[in-house]
């Protein structure tokens, strides 16, 4: 220790003290604190040791790792989660622990499908839909028409990929479709190249399709009006023998008159 002391200008004395201290090394005694397990609903934390004397913490026996951040040996309290569990319209997971077996509300979510109708998230994998013909099932076409043959479907036109005709797709020139739920026309001109009878028409979409049958017509004629018969047809018959009757007395009379007048000479 060093002490020196000196008058300053107002006549005060001042000492200055200088002490050396020497650092004397501290040998912890350390004391392991056991893991803790968290549960559904209490935080636990791993294991670490604590000196007895000065109370630091540290991550092994030797004490070589001191943990300042004491909050990162906690393990918080939550559920352990089990694989993904689904219905038709939504999947969630439950808690596996013993006893517990909760459904984790913050997993629970409608599905999430992609252009192949499984769930991104879960992998459920969506059944295939029932479409039916709400217009135009098996309807009739008549090669005289000018117009188109129009069908309305159930499916959603998002997801309409085609026409197929007895079995075979069909080039998408051949057809308009437009939503509403899905309304696809065959045009005239494609019509009158399909011969005259019976003929599927099958609407597909990406997970699933729907057929009806139509009818080709040809052109229709003119029917042939047939000979009346019966009390109808009596009428003209009677008409006509009248006619004929009549003729034949009035030839009659004509005969008889020049008969008379070559008498007469």
């Amino acid at each position: 220790m060093l002490i020196e002391g000196d008058y300053g200008r107002r006549g005060i004395y001042t000492i200055v003290m200088t002490v050396s201290i020497r650092s004397i090394d501290h040998t912890h005694t350390l004391t392991l604190v056991p893991a803790n397990p968290s549960t559904c609903t209490q935080p636990g934390h791993t294991a670490y040791y604590v000196c007895d004397d000065c109370g630091k913490w540290f991550e092994d026996e030797a004490g070589t790792v001191e943990i300042t951040d004491h909050s990162s040996v906690v393990v918080p309290a939550g559920h352990t989660p089990s694989d993904w569990q689904y219905d038709t319209d939504q999947h969630w997971k439950v808690c596996t622990v013993a006893d517990c077996g909760v459904v984790i509300a913050e997993s629970v979510a409608a599905h999430s499908y992609g252009d192949d109708d499984v769930c991104d998230i879960c992998g459920y994998i969506a059944p295939t839909p029932t479409y039916k013909f709400l217009e135009g099932a098996n309807g009739q076409w008549t090669q005289s028409s000018g117009g188109p043959l129009t069908f309305r479907v159930s499916g959603n036109f998002a997801r309409f990929t085609g026409v197929k005709i007895d079995g075979v797709l069909i080039d998408a020139s051949n057809y308009t479709a437009r939503a509403g739920s899905t309304i696809v026309s065959l045009g005239a001109g494609y019509l009158q190249t399909l011969a005259v009878g019976s003929h599927t028409l099958t609407v597909v979409y990406t997970n699933g399709e729907c057929s009806t049958r139509f009818v080709v017509s040809p052109v229709s004629v003119a029917p042939v009006q047939s000979p009346q018969t019966g009390e109808n047809a009596a009428v003209p018959v009677f008409w006509i023998a009248l006619f004929l009757v009549s003729m034949a007395g009035f030839a009659g009379t004509l005969v008889y008159s020049q008969k008379k007048k070559d008498s007469a000479k």
